[in-house]
């Protein structure tokens, strides 16, 4: 059964419009009710101004107007979304040579760090205002040193204060001059504020933050004002009746920043630390009184004050906005909100799991089995004693009472085969193509895929929850629900705790996020690009020692990051030689040679969104294959970037192998099923490869 899919999702309001509307109950229609359209009383959310010796302003419907009322609060400026961060490359010997972070006049395309030339690497703020080095600069390690430039633009001279605070040490220069540094013994990430004066047009912040012990990352802003005196805070609230709490099986409160928002006093429990949520699931029904309820939320002045400065200028960031519905389900409301998701598999067993709008148990029936979970939003069920190579018919539900008919979702999952002939599929990037990706997973079943695994970047903002099932989970259900899918971490993805869920296994040959399946000849290895891979790391040993006693005829190994690619901008190379992204230089230095040592068959990739095959002198086929869903990239202007290219499509696409004893026969097709580039490989033999 084909399931439709659609997000119950956020409202979108203009900033400071007036639109925040409250579905509530009153009185609450029975559990049997379709709730969440039967919620039936509407309320609209007030405001007041809160000065800072706590006098209160009237509560008015008006948001503007209690914006107004907070009276003069600092002016925040429009501040860089965008950097150009580098960072030193630590995997050879220093040498003298430095660039001073003073000594560039205008946002640098090259920086020298250790006598070597930096990684380099485009990074935006998170919606928080975050810039996290991570993404795409390597894991922190303690005082690591990144370095970052923005321009910022005023319309005028001014003399400005700049907040900030990062995990590590931070230094800071205005158009070539220092102007702070942290001082020793000053407490890890906290608030620094301190003066700067701006010129009339463009000025370059250039910034060094050191990584703390497990993060590496640096909120900032500008304002007007260096030491304000505490400006008050803006708050909210929606009064509303409600009848008998016992009425729902759940509640669900969909809105923005709801980790600001209070229902009766008590925070709203989020379901995941780490994401980001328009809709939280999961909530509580004993949260709710018989008779008066009341949601809050606030945001100091200040906080108001910069989201008003963001929102003037750029249409991306976060407006001073309130909206939201608190929703009331009965048990009919309660369904399979993420998956199934076949999230692993073997010759004889099953890994089955799904996520719920509310906390109730979910049963699984397979096999003459049935099989049920622990009330809560994530369920995974582990099926064993199954035979290679066979089909099993399942149904998955929430296991409550009253539930609707259409909650039970229907499947067939099927093993791996023991022994070859099998068929293995490959993609990246399905982020942000929603369409595009519904087509290639439609592409992927029509193949009869043994196992499909996805080269990274499976949404574009790995903490914000909805995208996970909007636009990746949502297009592909059929896909998940019945074919075996992995995934190797994107910097789209990167820490997001649901990839964690829904794309790790506790495996004993797994290390961290790198981990390893064998399906009939072939064994697949996925890998973690953003690992520290430097000679004698954990990663490479693990990488090294997998490979070392892998006596399999295929070895495919599956990350983000090509060491090789005629695309513009990951592929472009400094004057050096080497690759001028960090990742990508990390792909060509020290991951491809343990590859090539091991004589890999082929190592797929993603982050370049297009069709590419490259053929080393090493010996390993680089297969970039990000063409499922995102906007495709073009290809760089110079004809030496690459220059082991053989195959380079611009079109959505998407990768199969099928393979048995005699050969690994490749095939790259787009969406349509037209053939882009056949490949075909021998079983490996152990030893170097033949020079």
């Amino acid at each position: 059964m084909r399931r439709k899919w659609k997000r119950q999702g956020s409202l979108v309001a203009a900033w400071l419009g007036l639109g925040l509307i409250l579905g509530l109950a009153n009185p609450a229609p029975p559990p049997s009710a379709h709730a969440p359209e039967a919620l039936v009383e509407v309320s609209a959310w007030e405001y007041r101004a809160v000065a800072a010796d706590g006098d209160a302003g009237p509560w008015t419907p008006n948001l503007a107007e209690a914006v107004e009322a907070l009276g003069d609060i600092p002016a925040t400026l429009p501040w860089p979304r965008v950097w150009v961060t580098f960072a030193p490359w630590d995997f050879a010997p220093p040498r003298n040579g430095d660039d001073h972070p003073a000594s560039f006049e205008a946002v640098p395309e090259l920086i020298h760090l250790r006598g070597h030339s930096a990684g380099r690497a485009t990074l935006t703020v998170d919606r928080r205002g975050a810039l996290d080095f991570t993404w795409l600069q390597g894991e922190p390690r303690p005082r690591r040193p990144g370095h970052a430039f923005a321009r910022v633009t005023v319309p005028e001279t001014m003399d400005i204060g700049i907040e900030a605070f990062a995990d590590g040490d931070m230094a800071w220069w205005v158009n070539q001059e220092p102007v702070f540094r942290t001082p020793e013994g000053a407490r890890p990430g906290a608030v620094h504020r301190f003066p700067a004066r701006l010129r009339e047009g463009d000025n370059v912040l250039a910034v060094v933050v050191e990584s703390g012990a497990n993060d590496w990352t640096m909120t900032s802003r500008g304002v007007r004002v260096l030491d304000p005196p505490h400006p008050g805070r803006l708050e909210a609230r929606a009064e509303f009746q409600a009848g008998d709490p016992s009425a729902w099986r759940s509640l669900t409160f969909q809105g923005p920043e709801p980790e600001r928002v209070r229902l009766n006093s008590k925070p709203l429990p989020l379901p995941l630390p780490g994401m980001v949520y328009d809709a939280v699931p999961g909530i509580p029904t004993d949260l709710l009184r018989e008779g008066r309820n009341e949601l809050t939320r606030s945001w100091a002045a200040d906080e108001v004050s910069a989201m008003v400065a963001a929102a003037t200028t750029d249409r991306r960031a976060t407006p001073v906005r309130n909206e939201g519905r608190l929703l009331g389900l009965g048990a009919t409301a309660v369904h399979i909100q993420t998956g199934p998701h076949i999230a692993r598999a073997t010759e004889t067993s099953l890994r089955i799991q799904c996520r719920t709008n509310a906390v109730v148990p979910a049963v699984l029936r397979i096999d003459g089995r049935e099989m049920r979970s622990a009330p809560g939003l994530r369920h995974v069920f582990k099926v064993d004693g199954l035979d290679p190579a066979t089909g099993y018919p399942y149904e998955l539900a929430p296991d409550i009472r009253g539930a609707a008919d259409e909650a039970i979702v229907r499947a067939t999952a099927r093993t791996l085969p023991a022994e070859g002939p099998v068929t293995l599929g490959f993609c990246g990037d399905p982020q942000s193509g929603r369409e595009v990706w519904e087509r290639a997973a439609r592409r992927f079943q029509d193949g009869n895929p043994d196992l499909v695994v996805i080269a990274g970047d499976l949404v574009v903002a790995g903490r914000e929850d909805a995208q996970w099932d909007d636009d990746l989970f949502g297009p592909a259900a059929d896909l998940f629900a019945s074919v075996p899918v992995y995934g190797a971490m994107g910097n789209h993805d990167h820490r997001a705790p649901v990839f964690d869920w829904a794309f790790t296994d506790p495996h004993p040959d797994r290390l961290g996020r790198n981990w390893v399946q064998r399906v009939g000849p072939a064994l697949v290895v996925g890998i973690n690009y953003n690992d520290h891979w430097g000679p004698g790391s954990a990663a490479a040993t693990w990488l090294d020692r997998v490979l070392d006693r892998s006596e399999d005829p295929y070895v495919f190994v599956v990350s983000h990051v090509s060491p090789f690619s005629s695309s513009w901008p990951h592929g472009r190379m400094l004057e050096d030689g080497r690759v001028a992204a960090t990742a990508g230089r990390i792909a060509r230095e020290l991951i491809l040679p343990i590859l090539e040592r091991h004589r890999v068959t082929a190592w797929f990739c993603g982050h370049d969104h297009n069709y590419e095959r490259s053929e080393p002198p090493g010996g390993v086929t680089v297969i970039i294959t990000a063409g499922a869903g995102a906007r495709l990239y073009g290809p760089s202007q110079d004809p030496d970037q690459n220059p082991h290219s053989e195959v380079y499509v611009h079109r959505h696409h998407v990768s199969f192998v099928r393979a048995d004893a005699e050969q690994a026969v490749f095939t790259a097709v787009d969406l349509d099923g037209e053939v882009l580039d056949p490949r075909a490989w021998a079983p490996r033999q152990r030893g170097p490869w033949p020079r």
